[in-house]
């Protein structure tokens, strides 16, 4: 990670040629094209023009133009890092796995969990009775699965239980299997659970790893959790601010269908990591040549936010302290601008300022976290600032586990430059249906994206999401 300095006099020298440049932008651009052109691979952060990402060293004409700017540990930022975070399950056990839900339970559940498992070959359904046996033979894991062949898709979104469906791939056509994991969905999560039983077999028949084997259990014991309504476990971050549990997450998907633009499926999520309810019409474009919200659509975007949030303060009693809005791909000035200055905002302020008159006005987070093809190393980060915005930039993080880093660029109103670490690593590993340690995006963004692979179907050619990675 470089930053330019000498800018004057070394862009000439970087660029073998003397140009006037708008603003910082095009410079950097310029700079860019000109030393790929040398071979080098070289990119500069949106954020913050003036600071650049180079593989491999700068050659040493060139060192004279860059400042170094070091990755640290998180630890220095922070004060902890991703290896210091707890899981809490049943009877307040803790860990720092979540897969040892398959040891001490759920953190809070509420009477036997009834899984109806349906497969459409006897040996999917041997293979299975081995993930069975390690789900029930904990007394903690008050799970009871119940098999039965399946012959109609429509059984799988019948009734209120939590059902598997091990099934060929390729036996079912895309757009019945999207149609019926929608209609599965129930109190904004989905119950149904779906199983490729050829690779299931492939992995798991005969001598299977058994250590593999207790990874692929507890990502189902966790998934079983949370479709069942109950609270897998409880992310405990260290430190004295506890804002993460405090806040309302919002999580933005959106994804590209030939030439109109799916303009975003947002879920509410509590800092349990409950579903709320989902934010989904009329956000499909037509037409656009932009994957970022007009006026219109961010009033509407905000109009139903509001509506979700007010519906939950009125049935809990309890006031958000931070309201966090995160999507996959970074939002752009126009839309800062208008969830930021909108009565969005403006609510969360009347909300606190009922309950006291010295209470802090209330935070607001936007953030975007995206991967990148950059390799740090494990548990280092670098904060950048933005040059155009006050209480704006970006982070660039690489945890454990982590092939490559992840950009977070964010806005936000009453925020340090660390709460956006702090809650990219909590809804990181609030994730309910991955337990991996290498997965980067926060789960509320992954909700968001599921319901809307479903609602578009195999338009998407969403084959790969159908099934749970076994």
């Amino acid at each position: 990670l470089y930053r330019l300095i000498n800018v004057d006099s070394c862009t000439s020298k970087l660029c073998n040629a003397k140009a006037h440049f708008k603003n910082d932008r095009e410079r950097s651009n310029a700079i860019v094209n000109c030393l790929r052109g040398q071979g080098m691979d070289i990119h500069y952060l949106e954020v913050n023009p003036s600071v650049f990402v180079v593989r491999g060293d700068l050659p040493e004409p060139y060192q004279t133009c860059f400042k170094e700017e070091p990755l640290k540990p998180v630890r220095k930022f922070l004060g902890f890092d991703s290896t210091n975070i707890e899981y809490v399950f049943n009877n307040g056990n803790k860990s720092d796995s979540p897969y040892d839900i398959l040891r001490y339970g759920p953190y809070h559940c509420q009477g036997p969990i009834e899984v109806g498992v349906y497969y459409t070959e006897a040996r999917y359904q041997r293979v299975f009775r081995k993930i069975d046996k390690l789900i029930t033979s904990s007394s903690l894991n008050n799970v009871k699965f119940e098999y039965e062949i399946l012959s109609d898709l429509d059984v799988l979104h019948q009734g209120n239980n939590v059902k598997i469906a091990i099934v060929s791939s390729n036996m079912f056509d895309e757009n019945e299997l999207s149609e019926t994991k929608l209609r599965s969905y129930y109190n904004g999560v989905s119950l149904l659970q779906l199983i490729d039983g050829d690779k299931l077999y492939k992995n798991y028949s005969g001598n299977a790893d058994q250590r593999s084997l207790k990874y692929t259990a507890a990502n189902i014991l966790s998934s079983i959790y949370f479709r069942s309504g109950c609270i897998p476990f409880y992310v405990s971050i260290p430190g004295n601010d506890d804002i993460p549990h405090k806040a309302l997450y919002v999580g933005i998907g959106i994804r590209r269908l030939n030439d109109k633009y799916v303009k975003g499926i947002a879920v509410l999520m509590t800092s349990l990591g409950r579903v709320l309810g989902y934010v989904d019409e009329d956000f499909e474009i037509s037409g656009s040549k932009s994957l970022e919200f007009n006026e219109k659509e961010i009033n509407e975007f905000n109009e139903k936010i509001l509506e979700h949030i007010n519906q939950y303060t009125q049935n809990t009693g309890m006031k958000p302290e931070l309201l966090v809005v995160l999507r996959s791909r970074r939002f752009h000035e126009k839309e800062v601008d208008a969830i930021l200055g909108n009565k969005l905002i403006n609510t969360f302020r009347r909300l606190w300022l009922r309950r006291s008159i010295n209470t802090l006005v209330p935070r607001l987070l936007l953030m975007s976290a995206s991967k990148t093809d950059y390799n740090f190393g494990e548990e280092v980060a670098a904060f950048v600032p933005s040059t155009n915005r006050e209480n704006s930039g970006a982070w660039l993080v690489q945890l454990r586990r982590f092939k490559r880093a992840v950009q977070l660029q964010w806005d936000c109103i009453n925020c340090s430059k660390e709460l956006p670490l702090i809650v990219y690593m909590y809804t990181r590993a609030l994730h309910f249906t991955s337990l991996s340690l290498s997965r980067t995006i926060p789960f509320p963004i992954t909700l968001a994206r599921n319901y809307l692979k479903w609602k578009i179907g195999s338009r998407y050619e969403a084959k790969e999401y159908l099934w749970m990675n076994i």
